[in-house]
């Protein structure tokens, strides 16, 4: 992709002139020109490390071609179809969700979550009218999230907004031109509760006596993802060729991430080795509607043996009962894995596949006075050791 900038030879030269001073560039001739040039290639870096993280979003850059045209109609390089003005904005959604589909690139779960776009702009489309690419202005925006909000709550508001602007910068790739800063349509993410397991509850799981083979099968794979962090979807997709052994025999699996297709190891310790020894390496494969309904009987049965208490946690002077699903499996694993140790935050992440620190931490609830007291621990040693 070229730039289309030019640099003269000439503007490296002193400027006879010695008051024509530019702040960067002294006094060469061309300061304010290379001023210029500077300032447009610092901002078509930002807009190709922002569209590189639009790609990875929804599901990673497909070819080279297709990139560049997105960064070129970000910088407002690429001119509108000429058939753009009869594309409506739900239609162009629709199209391209479809081959989403077709194409087998995302997960079910978040197919699932584009069709939950699609079906909110259809209900807003059916109030409003139909919606062409040129009525994506602020308002248009303003006027949705508040759609939305009477619908949902703040966070499904925000997955919703999210997920149509993915759709909006692939319209960008195909010459629809869009008048509105999608930048501007921010999102709020409310920070929920960060319930799980601790060490102690999973041991009365894994421990507990169940007669029906089908709800120990499910027992085993919802420990099996408290002890690896895997998605469900992840787990189910596990062959013994993804268990893999280092010099010194410890074992540990290798896969290539479903949702982030990102390849991640991740070492097994006692309890999800012997899973995968009980199961010839292959974990018990179900559908998670299957497997969330067999977690709620085993729930049931848990809580005529425990108190319900055990089995909650108390947040700001209040219990609440542990959701009993497969995705508290993978917060167990990264709240318990903090928990024992904080400084290994960057390997926990790597495993969760969290990109960002402070989203990980509101994934797991982290408390900020818990980290701020270990770290006045951590400075006071640091500074006996100073002590000379």
């Amino acid at each position: 992709m070229s730039t289309g900038i030019i640099v003269s030879p000439g503007d490296w030269k002193p400027d006879p002139d010695p008051e024509k001073a530019t702040q960067g560039f002294g006094k060469l001739k061309g300061a304010t020109r290379l001023v210029e040039h500077s300032q447009e290639l610092e901002k078509l870096e930002r807009v190709i490390k922002e569209t590189l993280k639009d790609f990875n979003l929804s599901g990673g850059v497909t070819d080279n071609k297709t990139f560049i045209k997105r960064v070129r109609g970000s910088l407002g390089q690429e001119k509108a179809s000429s058939n753009e003005k009869g594309i409506t904005v739900l239609g162009f959604m629709r199209d391209r969700y479809e081959v989403k589909k077709a194409s087998g690139a995302l997960v079910k779960t978040t197919l699932g979550n584009h069709k939950q776009a699609i079906n909110h702009l259809e209900a807003f489309e059916a109030e409003r009218g139909l919606i062409f690419f040129k009525d994506l202005q602020l308002q248009f925006y303003e006027e949705y999230y508040e759609f939305l909000q009477q619908r949902l709550n703040e966070n499904s508001t925000g997955k919703i907004i999210r997920t149509t602007k993915v759709y909006l910068n692939e319209a960008r790739d195909y010459g629809h031109q869009i008048p509105s800063d999608l930048k501007k349509w921010k999102t709020i993410k409310q920070k929920g509760l960060a319930l799980y397991f601790d060490k102690d509850q999973l041991v009365k799981i894994n421990e507990l006596e169940l007669s029906n083979e089908r709800l120990k099968k499910a027992r085993d794979m919802f420990i099996f993802l408290c002890y690896t962090g895997l998605r469900h979807s992840d787990a189910v997709s596990i062959t013994t060729g993804n268990i893999k052994e280092t010099k010194k025999g410890i074992k540990y699996l290798e896969l290539l991430q479903k949702k982030t297709r990102s390849p991640v190891k991740i070492p097994l310790n006692q309890y999800s080795e012997k899973i995968l020894e009980n199961y010839d390496g292959i974990p018990h494969r179900t559908s998670s509607q299957k497997l969330n309904k067999a977690l709620g009987e085993i729930r049931s049965i848990l809580l005529e043996k425990y108190k319900e208490r055990e089995f909650s946690r108390n947040v700001n002077g209040k219990y609440h009962l542990i959701p009993f699903v497969s995705h508290t499996g993978r917060r167990s694993f990264a709240s318990n894995f903090y928990k024992a140790n904080p400084n290994a935050i960057a390997d926990i992440m790597r495993i969760t596949g969290h990109s960002h620190e402070q989203n990980f931490r509101t994934y797991i609830g982290a408390d900020d006075e818990g980290d701020l007291n270990r770290s006045i621990s951590a400075m006071e040693v640091a500074m006996e050791n100073m002590n000379y």
